[in-house]
Parts: structure tokens; sequence; C-alpha cells
């Protein structure tokens, strides 16, 4: 619960965005996996695997221009 919130808030105001989206996106694995045998549409397995992409994809592309991380961590 404290990783979907806090890792949620972080992403939402663009601070620590790739150290928070670890914990997030094996969060989303298991509950996609948990979720899995009753199916993925009518199991509500596709609600935590979107977010599993859209961690892994902030996981890759990291913070973008509009973020704390690229105010804070700028190299100058």
């Amino acid at each position: 619960m404290f990783t979907e919130f806090i890792g949620g808030f972080l992403f939402i105001i663009g601070f620590l965005t790739r150290p928070i989206a670890i914990p997030v996106t094996i969060n989303m694995v298991v509950a996609t996996l948990s979720m899995m045998p009753h199916g993925f549409i009518m199991g509500f397995a596709d609600f935590p695997f979107s977010i599993l992409v859209s961690s892994i994809i902030i996981l890759l592309a990291g913070p973008m221009d509009y973020s704390l991380d690229a105010i804070l961590f700028r190299p100058t």
C-alpha cells in the first residue's frame, strides 16, 4: 500500500522517478500475476498491467523536463 501511495505521489510531482519506479514495477508485477488466474479483463488484471507498463516506461525514459528531478538535478 505504501509503495502505491508514496510511489504514485512521487510520480505525480516528478521526484525520484527512476528509484521509485523499481518498487512500483515489482508491486504491479505481483498484482498482475495475482489477478491473472481470474482472467485478464474480468479478473481486473488490466489495471495493474497498465500501471506496470507505465512504470516500466518511466523507468526507461526517466524524468522529463517538467519534473522536480529535472529542476533539482539539472547539470549546470
